[in-house]
């Protein structure tokens, strides 16, 4: 242990923009191809990696064959005295229904053998993450999500304000409550950036299909507010990204109202947040639309920029990342 950077750890997570995280880590990183056969190699690196590490961070989302997972379902068979601790991060499953749930809970009811820690993205997950995979709840610690968008993202200069209404991702997203909303608004025009509606049939009034990252940035930029329509009876959080990005650009967001959205938007006061429902979407836009309500909306975006700005940064979700670590190796080798 370096007694001035605190405890050193391997890890596949490649946050390597940030210094602190860099000085103490050992990274294993996987190449761009999601082949079996590299997916193995990964494991097997991870594997001769942790070998005299005294901690591990792992990603459980680092793609669809879960080689993380892998990696700690192997550890539990390793003796007690030669496995690290293991933090598993990284977007908490949604677990799915049926046999391949079933299957689901099995992998993961495995690989906690050797996990210490998870890290979920929202407290309201807690009891539902729980629940879902029959892990105890004093394994888990909140670990905030951040805006992605970097200096050099928005090093251009902002585009103008143009006249529509934006929505994108892919992740859970609710995009056939939002259509129905659209076509109640004809006055309005609206932008999705999203691969989920190729091939549907849309209003006149909606654009839509797959864009580039830069496209979505200046899309976002240039939008005059911010949709992310989330899919309600999640068991885990989402669409952070997505809503703390458009936050971040002091754009009014309208959030559907599902896990974790409040502890992001201080308890809802910063961002627009509606049930879900095609007419929650109405009456969101038109709220923020209405001409009457701009200078209550501009007070809000400026709150939410400042607050995303200061408690949901890269800097601010890598510190809390370490000091949970800290704080597992502490009580793990007690």
């Amino acid at each position: 242990m370096n007694p001035k950077n605190g405890e050193s750890f391997v890890t596949t997570i490649d946050y390597l923009d940030f210094a602190e995280f860099v000085d103490r880590a050992q990274f294993v990183l996987s190449d761009a191809q999601i082949t079996l056969a590299s997916q193995l190699k990964f494991v097997r690196n991870i594997l001769q990696a942790a070998k005299g590490a005294r901690a591990l961070i792992l990603d459980n989302a680092s793609n669809k064959l879960h080689p993380d997972i892998l990696t700690a379902i192997c550890i539990g068979f390793w003796k007690k005295s030669r496995r690290p601790m293991v933090l598993m991060m990284g977007d908490m499953w949604h677990k799915d229904k049926g046999l391949w749930g079933v299957v689901q809970k099995l992998l993961l009811r495995l690989a906690d053998r050797s996990i210490f820690r998870y890290t979920p993205l929202s407290t309201e997950e807690f009891p539902l993450f729980a629940a879902a995979w029959g892990i105890p709840k004093t394994k888990l610690r909140f670990l905030p999500y951040f805006y992605t968008f970097t200096e050099k993202d928005l090093s251009a200069p902002a585009p103008a304000q143009a006249d529509f209404i934006f929505a994108g991702g892919n992740a859970h997203r609710d995009y056939p409550a939002l259509i129905k909303a659209i076509e109640a608004l004809p006055e309005y025009q609206f932008v999705i950036a999203s691969h989920l509606l190729d091939g549907k049939k849309l209003p006149s009034n909606l654009r839509a299909g797959q864009v580039p990252r830069t496209e979505f940035i200046s899309l976002m930029r240039a939008a005059r507010a911010v949709v992310t329509p989330i899919k309600k009876n999640l068991a885990r959080s989402t669409g952070h990204q997505t809503y703390l990005n458009a936050m971040f650009l002091e754009k009014p967001s309208i959030i559907t109202n599902t896990l974790g959205v409040r502890e992001y938007t201080n308890n809802g006061e910063l961002a627009i947040l509606v049930d879900g429902t095609p007419e929650g979407f109405v009456q969101g836009v038109r709220k923020v639309m209405d001409p009457t309500n701009q200078a209550q909306i501009e007070v809000m975006c400026k709150s939410a920029h400042e607050l995303v700005a200061r408690e949901f940064s890269f800097e601010s979700h890598c510190h809390r990342l370490l000091e949970i670590l800290d704080e597992a190796v502490a009580g793990y080798y007690s």
